[in-house]
């Protein structure tokens, strides 16, 4: 606050330094604004000439700085924005070049907004998602489906993007033909004929020969250009016929998971039912319910009688037979020696009837004999 304004001068200052963040005025702007401010004050204005000429510089500021910044280490609150989520890169900001564009490219290719996370998505991501065995199994097999669908197209393209050179390729031949060998025509492959996508397209379907093929490529392509080709040719029916293969294969996984895929909640709850079915927990609500029950009516029990902590009614006994049923009908059809299937019968009959009171009908005679008892 040393200029002659105060206080008023130094807000006003502030606010030229905004603008100039903000990118509303320029540098011949800002130091025509900020000298009206400073007035006499040579030594501040000198100072402020000094940094402001720093601004952009990438000599000064170290060019190499900005490629090894990620984006989210710039602080882009003061860049201009046209969405909520896009801002403007800094003008300091160094471009990477780019060659070979051409004037539509320049003039359509975004080279100045990025996409910067807003709100809850810049600490979310889908990786943190829970998704149950069956949600897994279906990625898997849409994985599966997009790598073979990649490889598929990526040889295709590679094979349509050879197919003009090998006409290329026997044109130049049937020519060299035609004049009786009087002189040997040279081929000399265009490095921008085969894209990265089609070269690694050849080296995949050769494995480990795929770099000795690509320099065989390079010194000799009229020679290696029609075998590449029908190779490509022939992985393509082969990889279309597989594909077909695996459809089925897909189907069925998308078939058996895709329902039980939209449980989201199966896992918390299985993890709730285990904590509320253990030992410990039964025993406790037993022990609550006991605290929390209204006393008894009528005289207290003898000493020696054993007084149950929880008492519970079965009205529906329909669903005990049901059970009994199950349970007979599991036993008689398992693989169980005919002295398990004894044992099994002989819990329902001497402990499990009695326990709920049930019919002696319930289980018969019959079923008893055929289980072996």
């Amino acid at each position: 606050q040393a200029a002659e304004g105060g206080a008023e001068a130094w807000a006003e200052f502030l606010k030229v330094l905004e603008l100039y963040a903000q990118e509303v005025i320029g540098q011949a702007e800002a130091l025509h604004l900020v000298q009206d401010l400073l007035g006499k004050q040579t030594e501040l204005l000198a100072e402020f000439k000094a940094l402001l000429s720093l601004k952009g510089t990438a000599d000064q500021l170290g060019g190499d700085l900005w490629y090894s910044m990620p984006l989210s280490e710039i602080d882009f609150g003061q860049c201009r924005k046209c969405t909520p989520s896009y801002r403007a890169l800094p003008k300091d900001y160094l471009r990477p070049p780019c060659s070979e564009r051409s004037l539509l490219e320049h003039r359509v290719l975004n080279d100045t907004w990025v996409s910067v996370p807003v709100g809850s998505e810049d600490n979310y991501s889908f990786k943190h998602m829970r998704k149950n065995q069956y949600e897994e199994a279906l990625f898997r097999c849409e994985d599966e489906r997009f790598e073979v669908d990649m490889v598929i197209d990526s040889n295709a393209a590679a094979a349509a993007a050879l197919e003009p050179l090998a006409r290329e390729v026997r044109a130049l031949q049937a020519a060299e033909g035609t004049r009786g060998g009087e002189r040997r025509l040279q081929y000399k492959l265009d490095k921008r004929a085969l894209s990265v996508v089609h070269l690694n397209a050849i080296i995949r379907i050769y494995g480990d020969h795929g770099a000795e093929i690509l320099e065989l490529l390079k010194k000799n392509p009229a020679g290696a250009i029609p075998v590449i080709l029908k190779r490509l040719k022939q992985k393509d029916a082969e990889w279309r016929k597989a594909r077909q293969d695996l459809n089925k294969h897909w189907k069925e996984v998308q078939e058996k998971n895709w329902h039980k895929s939209l449980d989201h909640r199966s896992f918390y709850f299985k993890q709730a039912d285990k904590k509320q079915c253990s030992q410990r927990a039964l025993v406790q609500e037993v022990k609550e319910r006991r605290a929390d029950a209204p006393p008894a009516e009528g005289p207290a029990p003898a000493p020696y009688h054993m007084r149950p902590h929880l008492t519970l009614d079965f009205p529906e006994a329909e669903v005990h037979r049901d059970c009994f049923r199950v349970l007979l009908f599991a036993a008689e059809n398992s693989s169980l020696s005919e002295a398990d299937k004894g044992r099994v019968l002989r819990l329902l009959r001497v402990f499990l009837r009695p326990f709920f009171g049930l019919p002696e009908e319930w289980v018969p005679e019959r079923d008893a004999a055929a289980a072996g008892e």
